[in-house]
């Protein structure tokens, strides 16, 4: 054999040694991610606090199941065109996951759900941009910086599920939809900078009858951007649960 075909040989072997062994070390870092206290499915209590011990890893994210961080969690665009009244933010972000406490964690095996019952303080922060008229009241425009609170938001998500196979044959809950309600117990504050362009009298006029009247104006736009948050958690556990078999998170 010549000795270029030896040389050949060796880079080869060196190559597949050295792609195996990084094979091996992502196996190994998404098992560590797995692994957690197993709860049998019927175990409400455990199941919570299953949840709560799991929640900092889903905070700082998981890149090797590719869960990007949840606090400061980045939402898409939110761009709104009614009859009279548009506006659009942008640049997104939400803060307050960290801090979310699980009330309940449930599994309902016959109809196939998971149920999740959570709150935390939210605040979210944007660029924004509007003009039409809001609730009848009167023209709002402005373009500046939005800053809003929930306090003590209330949240429930039933997400449905199925138990398939992966590529290994293993048993996995496969995510397909969910459906969330959502309620601001402690209220809600909410704040435009430069609405109709720095009238500072105006301005506090119009945030003053927002922050009296929060539950009218989250009843009419809070959808808007509740559904964006819910899509981002709902992906992150669909990504989380489809990466982890049955067995290797609970007593299956």
């Amino acid at each position: 054999m010549k000795k270029s075909e030896i040389f050949i040989i060796l880079v080869l072997h060196i190559v597949t040694f050295v792609q195996l062994s990084h094979n091996k070390l992502v196996d190994s870092e998404i098992a560590v991610k797995c692994a957690a206290v197993k709860c049998a499915l019927n175990d409400s209590v455990c199941l919570t606090k299953q949840a709560q011990n799991t929640l900092q890893s889903f905070v700082k994210g998981i890149p090797e199941l590719g869960i990007q961080k949840i606090d400061k969690l980045h939402i898409d665009d939110v761009i709104v065109r009614t009859p009279k009244f548009h506006y659009a933010w942008v640049n997104i972000t939400v803060a307050g996951m960290k801090n979310t406490i699980f009330d309940k964690v449930s599994i309902n095996r016959e109809f196939k759900y998971i149920r999740v019952l959570f709150h935390t303080n939210m605040v979210m922060e944007f660029d924004y941009k509007c003009d039409g008229i809001l609730l009848s009241l009167l023209r709002v425009y402005g373009d500046g910086i939005g800053n809003i609170t929930l306090n003590d938001i209330q949240m429930e998500i039933l997400f449905m599920y199925d138990i398939v196979k992966d590529d290994n044959g293993k048993d996995i809950m496969d995510l397909h939809t969910y459906y969330y309600g959502a309620n601001s117990a402690g209220g809600v504050r909410y704040y435009f900078s430069n609405i109709f362009d720095g009238d500072v009298k105006k301005s506090e006029l119009l945030l003053d009858t927002m922050n009296e009247s929060w539950r009218i104006i989250m009843s009419n736009f809070g959808g808007y951007f509740n559904r964006k948050i819910t899509d981002k958690l709902y992906y992150a556990l669909k990504i989380y649960l489809r990466s982890c078999p049955l067995e290797e998170i609970a007593q299956y």
